[in-house]
């Protein structure tokens, strides 16, 4: 846990400003108003995508993702988080009932396709060599499904923060309660699961998994070459199945115009539109040999073949860019432009231009060899995974160094977008900060799921009974909207830390009430930020949050007033103070009048000539 802060907005005391003194009035009552700007959410909480600067935030033209890669362990029916800084797996979730699993990679439900999104969630295919049709499930990356009805989170945890999961005492079960030979939702345990689907047909084989641009997820049949559209937030089938006219789904991307690319284990690329549902073209590439890996530019798809072949998206045709001659599987194309590739026979990996020049090869780790895929993490490290080693390699983005060797479940299967670095780099770009807040103490504390606490002002003393905090109004600064840039806003709340992380999120629009049962002491509140076609995107100032006792306009204005980074930068200051004048938003007086510093002036003269009179 992060050691306390100190509240950025006090209570009110002499020498206190206009601002502060309008604040105490809504206060009195035991009223309650939250802040949050984006130095808190800078300093103490967690963001990936996001730029800070001047006490502004907005979308990072930087591709960034979550610290985290999920490792598909076809092995024995489990996923695992694993901590791209240290190489520690976080957690293990089993996506199969584990007695049913196969010891083969190519046998059993036999999970290997993943797919990030931008709040980190993962989605697992189970293939299912069994016979049984595929099925997929979303693991949530810091909410949680209350299965259990217990109000408490209960999920595999890394007990002591080192190393691997241990199966038998860290992770939770999975059995089939009910005997139907399919995981249904009475089965989990796991609050991190939050729903597990079957789709399509008995020995169908999903081996395609990726997420559109609207966030919803694409699954690819290989045997029944078929491609089906799952809703994200509950798995249910949206479109499908769509024919794939012989294509056989093998894996896929979506790139920025809605285009799915999809590779084949053989000699074509599919394309489908996103946006219309519907099958475009199998573009055949006879002449280069049998695909894999597949990644996805701007410009150009990349196929994993000796080493990669490439696809201009513009003319239609592909390309031989490198005379190297490497047997390879996994590929992947990172923020920096480059494409990395992994040697599925004497190991190790090699980083090349799109055009095909050598940037750097490394050699195999000890205790490795042969490579099935290749993911870049949120630092542009390169991760080699190992499926006949049971362990995972780490090399230096930049220049290869090797950066360790670790250990996996059985068989691990990935060569997807397994950090969501792929997806991330495609479209628009996204960034998206979270903090938790302590509406009651007025003070900062980290706290699980890596939030933190913002300022919070406050009626009353620690000393005094905790009050039943009902959390009422919102209102936001934003001090640019550029057209077709928009933010999504997602609160929760609870009495305590271990109730919070248990509680969902609920989506709010600042101006407007926030949902029903939003109450408890602990909030935390999460801004998703998404640039439009032209990279550019919201410029996010402040955020409040009160409860009816309280004027969410001027506990936002008074906040903002109170913080400028620089106190000698005079133009600055006039800036932020300015545009304290800019919140929208709904309180108890409405949305915020430009007048509200002038008034709050005319207030406080009011009050001074009334004592001077009574003095005289």
């Amino acid at each position: 846990m992060k050691p306390l802060i100190k509240n950025r907005v006090g209570r009110v005391g002499l020498g206190a400003s206009v601002g502060a003194l309008l604040l105490a009035a809504s206060t009195a009552s035991h009223g309650a108003g939250i802040v949050v700007l984006p130095q808190d959410i800078e300093e103490n909480g967690t963001h990936n995508g996001l730029l800070f600067d001047n006490g502004v935030m907005r979308v990072s033209e930087e591709v960034s993702t979550f610290p985290i890669i999920w490792v598909a362990n076809a092995g024995e029916a489990s996923v695992s988080k694993i901590d791209t800084n240290t190489g520690v797996e976080l957690a293990r979730y089993w996506t199969f009932f584990p007695e049913q699993a196969s010891s083969s990679p190519w046998g059993g439900p036999a999970p290997s396709r993943t797919a990030v999104d931008s709040r980190g969630n993962v989605y697992v295919a189970n293939r299912h060599f069994d016979g049984r049709p595929p099925a997929v499930l979303k693991i949530l990356n810091e909410e949680a499904v209350d299965h259990a009805g217990d109000g408490q989170v209960n999920t595999s945890r890394n007990e002591d923060g080192e190393g691997m999961i241990d199966p038998d005492t860290e992770m939770m079960p999975l059995e089939d309660t009910n005997n139907t030979g399919r995981v249904d939702p009475e089965d989990l345990q796991d609050d991190r699961i939050a729903w597990h689907v079957t789709v399509g047909n008995d020995n169908d084989l999903g081996r395609s998994l990726c997420i559109d641009n609207d966030g919803q997820i694409w699954l690819g049949m290989y045997r029944g070459q078929a491609y089906y559209q799952l809703d994200s937030d509950t798995g249910q089938v949206l479109q499908g199945p769509i024919d794939t006219e012989g294509h056989t789904p093998y894996g896929c991307l979506v790139d920025g115009d809605g285009m799915l690319w999809s590779a084949a284990l053989g000699s074509d690329l599919g394309q489908l539109n996103t946006n219309t549902g519907e099958w475009v073209a199998r573009h055949s590439h006879s002449g280069f040999g049998s695909n894999y890996g597949i990644a996805v530019s701007d410009d150009y798809v990349f196929l994993g073949v000796n080493p990669f072949i490439r696809f201009n998206k513009a003319t239609e045709e592909f390309d031989d860019p490198s005379d190297d001659n490497m047997s390879v599987l996994g590929i992947a194309y990172g923020p920096d432009g480059n494409v990395v590739v992994g040697d599925s026979s004497a190991g190790g990996v090699a980083k090349y231009t799109p055009d095909g020049d050598l940037i750097w090869e490394s050699p195999a780790q000890e205790d490795t060899g042969h490579v099935r895929g290749v993911v870049l993490d949120a630092n542009g490290d390169v991760w080699a995974i190992h499926v006949n080693h049971d362990r995972l390699s780490k090399y230096r983005g930049e220049d290869g160094e090797p950066l360790g060797v670790f250990l996996s479940g059985a068989g691990p299967y990935t060569y997807s977008d397994a950090t969501g670095l792929g997806t991330r780099g495609l479209g628009r770009r996204t960034g998206i900060g979270r903090i938790i807040v302590d509406g009651h103490v007025r003070e900062v504390l980290g706290a699980a799921g890596g939030g933190t606490v913002a300022a919070a002002q406050v009626g009353g003393t620690q000393e005094e009974d905790i009050p039943e905090y009902v959390w009422a109004d919102s209102c936001v600064s934003i001090t640019e909207s550029p057209e077709n840039a928009e933010s999504t806003y997602r609160i929760r709340a609870a009495d305590s830390l271990e109730a919070l992380e248990a509680a969902p999120f609920q989506v709010f629009t600042p101006g407007e009430p926030l949902p029903d049962g939003v109450e408890g002491r602990y909030v935390q509140i999460e801004v998703e930020m998404r640039a439009n076609d032209d990279d550019e995107s919201e410029v996010f100032q402040g955020l409040a949050v009160t409860t009816d006792e309280s004027d969410c306009n001027t506990v936002l204005a008074q906040a903002l007033d109170g913080v400028v980074d620089d106190p000698d930068d005079e133009e600055h200051e006039r800036t932020r103070r300015g545009s304290a004048c800019s919140v929208t938003g709904t309180g108890a007086a409405g949305p915020a009048d430009p007048t509200l510093p002038l008034l709050a002036v005319l207030a406080l003269l009011g009050a001074l000539v009334g004592r001077r009179r009574r003095a005289d």
